[in-house]
């Protein structure tokens, strides 16, 4: 994982992107409803432990992988950052530094992952 000796990288897990009720994206993708409880979005956030164990964690102590933590079911994290359903962001020293292209922007230009934007900045900032 690059950068992991840089930032700490941590996954905050908000609303369902793809959820039953929300932004169908057909069988394959939405599979899920949207949670309703801190339990439902807990389990949610589980699930990526079980698809990409390689990559994430819950272990608060494990600096080898990207910690996953929840949004509260008042979605601040996501209201305050406006995430959905996925952005890069950088905050240091307690500042908001960066962040990444949203779901519109990233629409427009879609050669690009959002993590390049993350990647670039961190390029910039550790030359």
């Amino acid at each position: 994982m690059d950068y992991k000796d840089k930032a700490e990288i941590i996954l905050v897990y908000i609303l369902e992107a793809h959820s039953t009720e929300g932004w169908k994206m057909g069988p394959r993708f939405s599979k899920s409803k949207q949670p309703t409880t801190i339990e439902e979005r807990i389990d949610g956030a589980r699930q990526l432990l079980d698809i990409i164990p390689d990559t994430v964690t819950s272990d608060p102590y494990d600096a080898s992988k990207v910690r996953v933590v929840v949004d509260d079911m008042d979605n601040k994290f996501d209201d305050a950052f406006w995430c959905w359903p996925d952005r890069s962001l950088v905050i240091h020293d307690d500042r908001y530094v960066f962040a990444g292209r949203n779901i519109i922007q990233q629409v427009r230009s879609p050669d690009k992952l959002l993590t390049h934007d993350l990647r670039e900045y961190m390029e910039s900032q550790n030359k």
